[in-house]
């Protein structure tokens, strides 16, 4: 019995954070010109996260509103959980971006252990203690696709 229990109260738990998945959500600082100016240089936007797929869609647009990232993609059935990287690479790939080009951007541990898979890595919030791979010439010389995830935070 307790198990069921368990079943129904993560529907509700569900349903109630459907409807309030944006609440106290507010861009990083100085994140949306970026996005923004990434996007003007041609530079292809994607989103990825653990959380579930319908409220990661619906908190974008209501955060960044429509046509900002080139693909928006929270947690599915059958793709595993970040820090694998599959999921990462299958967006570079959807997005026919080469690995080399593309910068992965986290704002926490597990981003920074995803983006160790084959991936660069950078931090959305430069405070945290993550490295920077700054010597990086592909980093340095500009990046021609850019998939940037956490880009929100929780106030």
């Amino acid at each position: 019995e307790a198990l069921d229990r368990l079943d129904e109260a993560m529907e509700v738990y569900g349903r109630v954070f459907d409807e309030n998945c944006t609440y106290k959500v507010v861009p990083y600082k100085g994140i949306e010109r970026m996005l923004e100016t990434l996007k003007k240089q041609g530079i292809r936007l994607a989103v990825l996260s653990n959380k579930p797929d319908r409220q990661v869609g619906h908190v974008i647009k209501e955060i960044f509103g429509e046509g900002l990232f080139d693909w928006i993609q929270g947690q599915k059935e059958g793709v595993p959980r970040k820090p694998d990287p599959s999921a990462a690479l299958d967006i570079a790939d959807r997005l026919g971006a080469e690995i080399a080009e593309t910068a992965y951007i986290g704002d926490s541990e597990v981003d920074l252990a995803t983006g160790l898979h084959k991936l660069k890595i950078l931090p959305a919030a430069p405070d945290q203690n993550y490295p920077l791979p700054s010597s990086d010439p592909h980093i340095r010389s500009g990046i021609n696709h850019l998939h940037f995830h956490c880009c929100c935070q929780i106030s």
